[in-house]
């Protein structure tokens, strides 16, 4: 990989976690055009930097820098140097706007904000992106200003991680975090003096109320995502629930079983799929979390099989591209003959069995194989680990369900019939 992973661990893992963050986000493409607002201050400069790094993992943006000097203080204009020489340093261009406004002005802030935006889309080309450096410590002082402004709910939301071409990729890091980088990493920035002015609403929230409890409730941040994230889903307007999932969901009394087709499956939505889920297996369980279902999330993505417990006697077992949340132990299997068929053959009937909620005690639904003249594989399971005992003792090759699909699909394999058993809960 890059020298940042053999010199410095923390900028490594850093980078990771923003990368995966824009991907997970689809924030912007690897060749997008990107506008970034810097101001010479902490954050937007470890933003500079850091975009400029993604080079390391195969981004090719073409990158513009744009800052503006308010006109409040004569040091702005060496702030101004100090964005142009560490953007010339980086290797990317600078665009400096001026506007002209007093501090004495009513609502300096508000005005300021809105002649900020109005020079950000004079200046931004057809479909570039505009880069805006707000972390999660920001998001949660806007919101909690909101919060004793209005009643809204949509107004507790948080800063908008998407607004149109507005994107603000630092909303998955604190201000500690960002601060950390910016030791290691040796950049420069000017501290805006104006930010230790109380008279300011969000500078007496930062310096006066929040430092009142944030040594006592040291996961208030945390806490504060995982909250606005549920907040999102329940308003329907959460980032991830409104891509289109693949994912099926077939219900019964004691079980839900969801799974793909899809062999990138990114599992978007999951989150809400199992609270909803566990409510109607259980609805007194009390005491799950939204990092236990974003827990659950990763293990499927990392192939992990599980279980994995939740309250009131549920838990969810995992497989490749699925999973089964419930409340029963694994029943005896028994042998369906299928007989010498084809791939398109055994999606129609595999798809039959999975989609009826007769059968989802099935999981992961093992498929004999005999001669498959496939990959020769066995694999273990913590669910129906009974039926895995006996198969290994078989002579014949078998699979979940679903990773056969995977193998079977492949261009070398396709075409060919399979001579196969699958195992079902009798029903």
């Amino acid at each position: 990989m890059n020298k940042t992973k053999l010199q410095d661990p923390y900028s490594y893992r850093f980078l990771n976690h923003l990368k995966n963050f824009i991907e997970e986000y689809s924030l912007f493409e690897k060749t997008d055009d990107l506008l970034l607002a810097v101001s010479g201050g902490l954050d937007s400069m470890v933003l500079l930097k850091a975009i400029s790094e993604l080079n390391n993992y195969g981004y090719s943006n073409k990158i513009r820098v744009i800052t503006i000097n308010h006109g409040t203080r004569k040091s702005q204009k060496d702030e101004v140097r100090l964005v142009k020489n560490y953007a010339f340093k980086l290797g990317f261009k600078t665009i400096v706007k001026n506007i002209e406004k007093s501090l004495s002005e009513e609502n300096f802030e508000a005005q300021a904000r809105i002649e900020r935006y109005r020079i950000f889309h004079k200046v931004l080309w057809p479909g570039e992106k505009l880069l805006l450096a707000h972390h999660i410590d920001d998001s949660f002082e806007w919101t909690l200003l909101q919060q004793l402004r209005s009643s809204s709910l949509k107004g507790s939301l948080g800063i908008p991680l998407k607004n149109k071409n507005i994107v603000r990729p630092f909303l998955c890091l604190t201000r500690s975090q960002i601060e950390t980088y910016g030791k290691l990493n040796l950049i420069d920035f000017v501290e805006d003096p104006t930010n230790k002015e109380n008279r300011f609403e969000r500078n007496f929230l930062r310096n006066e109320v929040i430092p009142q409890f944030q040594n006592r409730h040291v996961k208030y941040l945390k806490h504060y995502v995982f909250r606005q994230n549920e907040l999102a889903r329940v308003l329907g307007v959460h980032l991830l629930d409104r891509k289109k999932s693949s994912l099926k969901i077939i219900n019964s009394d004691h079980s839900l079983l969801g799974y793909s087709y899809k062999n990138d499956e990114d599992f978007s939505g999951i989150e809400s799929i199992l609270s909803k889920g566990l409510k109607k297996i259980n609805p007194k369980s009390r005491g799950v979390t939204a990092e236990q279902f974003k827990r659950i999330k990763a293990a499927l993505k990392n192939h992990k099989r599980g279980p994995l417990t939740l309250s009131g006697g549920v838990s969810v077992f995992l497989d490749y591209n699925m999973f089964l949340m419930t409340t029963k132990k694994a029943p005896k299997l028994n042998e369906v003959e299928l007989g010498n068929i084809k791939l398109e053959e055994f999606e129609t009937v595999l798809d039959r069995y999975m989609s009826d909620s007769s059968f989802v005690l099935s999981f992961p639904f093992f498929v004999q194989v005999q001669s498959p003249g496939l990959d020769t594989r066995q694999f273990n399971t913590s669910f129906n680990i009974e039926a895995v005992k006996t198969l290994k003792k078989s002579s014949n090759s078998y699979y979940p369900a679903l990773r056969l699909l995977r193998e079977w699909s492949k261009k070398r394999n396709r075409f060919k019939s399979l001579s196969i058993k699958l195992m079902l809960v009798k029903y």
